[in-house]
C-alpha cells in the first residue's frame, strides 16, 4: 500500500522486511522487485544495484526482466560505471520498439558521444533511425544527438 500512495521510503523498508522473512517464492520475487522499484523512486542508485541482480534471478516475466535491467543500467550510469551500463544498454537497445529499448538506444549513443566515439554513436543512431520506433521522443533526441555529432565533426 505504501508504494501505491507514494510513500516510497516506507515501501522500501517494508519490502526489505518481507525479503528477509519470507520463504514463499512469489513473495520473494515481489519483495525484490518492489525493492528495486522503490529504490528507483527514491533515486537510491546503490540500493538499485544492491537488489537488481537478486530480482533478476527471481523474475520470470520478460517485461519485468527488461524493466529491472533498465533500472540497473541507469543506476550504473548514474554511479559512473559506464562500461557496465553500456553493456546493458546494448542488450536493451536490441528492441527499440519498447520504451526501455528506445531510451537505451539513445543513452548508448550518448555514452559513445560522451567518450568521443562519434563513429559508434553515429552507427547506433543510424540503426535507430532506419529501424524506427514508436517512441518519437527518443527518436527526436537521437536526431539532435546526431546533429551534435555532425557539428563536432565540422
Amino acid at each position: 500500500m505504501a508504494y501505491t500512495v507514494g510513500d516510497y521510503q516506507a515501501a522500501f523498508d517494508n519490502y526489505q522486511k518481507l525479503a528477509a522473512r519470507t520463504v514463499d517464492s512469489e513473495k520473494r520475487r515481489s519483495s525484490y522487485t518492489g525493492l528495486v522499484n522503490s529504490a528507483v523512486q527514491l533515486s537510491n542508485h546503490a540500493a538499485v544495484l544492491q537488489y537488481a541482480d537478486k530480482a533478476l534471478e527471481l523474475v520470470q516475466s520478460s517485461t519485468e526482466r527488461t524493466a529491472i535491467t533498465y533500472h540497473k543500467a541507469k543506476a550504473l550510469l548514474a554511479t559512473g560505471n559506464n562500461s557496465q551500463a553500456q553493456q546493458l544498454f546494448e542488450q536493451l537497445s536490441a528492441d527499440p520498439r519498447t520504451a526501455y529499448g528506445a531510451e537505451s538506444t539513445y543513452l548508448l549513443a550518448q555514452l559513445y558521444f560522451d567518450t568521443n566515439d562519434d563513429k559508434n554513436a553515429e552507427k547506433v543512431l543510424m540503426n535507430f533511425i532506419e529501424n524506427g520506433t514508436p517512441h518519437q521522443y527518443w527518436l527526436a533526441r537521437g536526431f539532435i544527438l546526431l546533429a551534435d555529432i555532425y557539428i563536432r565533426q565540422g
